[in-house]
């Protein structure tokens, strides 16, 4: 059983009016349509489909190249988002962002995140995954999207499909399916596709209510702390607090409360791995638990 999807890339600017385009732009950019594709197919489809990619046309009006999809399926559990076979290519399309769909695609996600990595990650159950942006927005994506993101590989092919827009008269690139605009990207935007591969360390301070899990005094003062529903470690940077829970001026009890200022670095390695740390920089306030059980050190 085959499945094919059609999508059209339509690159625009004073410099393609003549219908021509430079061979050494169009070819890394049609190699990375092929890549991203192809590792979208193996993240979310593991193995059990093939996915054939052909140029069909190149047409007048601007530069706009015509894309066929085809997809084979290599066995019958393939069962993507809703499990049926017509939608699995439809799906797969949506998540990278060249076909309409419910989900945010990797393309926008790529624009929205302005080439970081998400501030925080929730996993909600049922694929879905959210996302803290920079302004402490919050976007709901499938955790596939995500996956995406996350690949170098994916990442440099994204990257391959902007790139023509770096270059000096050509200023936009339409994503088109059925004559319908799916994403447009601009100029400007295409700083945000170029992948980075040394290590960036991003740091946001916030005011956090952290519940105790555990603390020590030793080494380097990582405290244990609950935020929610996930478990972090921080270090203990406010050096008056620590006197006073030295001094027994401060006494704690299990799941007692501190609102504290917590500064996040955020590290993303040369390898793309990403790991996050904490310090506490001051506490704001102790809210004592109701429980009167006694606290080890």
């Amino acid at each position: 059983m085959n499945d094919t999807l059609k999508f059209s890339l339509r690159y625009d600017g004073e410099d393609l009016h003549g219908h021509e385009m430079d061979a050494r732009e169009l070819a890394p950019a049609l190699i990375g349509v092929c890549d991203l594709i192809d590792e979208a197919n193996a993240v979310i489809n593991h193995g059990r489909a093939r996915i054939d990619i052909r140029v069909r046309t190149l047409k007048d009006g601007s530069f706009q190249i015509d894309i066929a999809l085809i997809q084979s399926f290599l066995d019958h559990a393939v069962d993507l988002l809703s499990g049926k076979y017509v939608t699995a290519l439809l799906a797969l399309a949506a998540i990278v962002g060249v076909a309409k769909g419910p989900v945010v695609g990797l393309i926008e996600l790529i624009k929205r995140l302005r080439g970081l990595q998400p501030r925080a990650v929730k996993d909600l159950g049922e694929g879905n995954v959210q996302i803290t942006l920079d302004d402490n927005t919050e976007l709901t994506i499938r955790k596939e999207t995500l996956l995406l993101y996350q690949s170098r590989r994916a990442r440099k092919a994204a990257h391959a499909v902007a790139k023509p827009l770096e270059r000096a008269g050509i200023d936009s690139l339409d994503v088109l399916q059925n004559g319908a605009t799916v994403q447009t990207l601009v100029k400007d935007d295409a700083r945000y596709f170029v992948p980075t591969y040394e290590e960036v360390r991003r740091v946001v301070e916030r005011v956090a209510k952290l519940r105790i899990h555990a603390l020590w005094f030793s080494g380097d003062n990582k405290w244990r702390f609950i935020e929610g529903d996930r478990q972090l470690s921080a270090t203990i940077g406010d050096q008056r607090f620590i006197e006073r829970v030295l001094t027994e001026d401060e006494s704690f009890q299990p799941s007692d409360l501190l609102e504290v200022r917590l500064q996040e670095t955020q590290i993303t390695t040369k390898d793309g791995e990403t790991k996050c740390e904490h310090e506490v920089l001051e506490v704001l306030s102790h809210v004592k638990s109701p429980k009167q059980a006694h606290l080890e050190f």
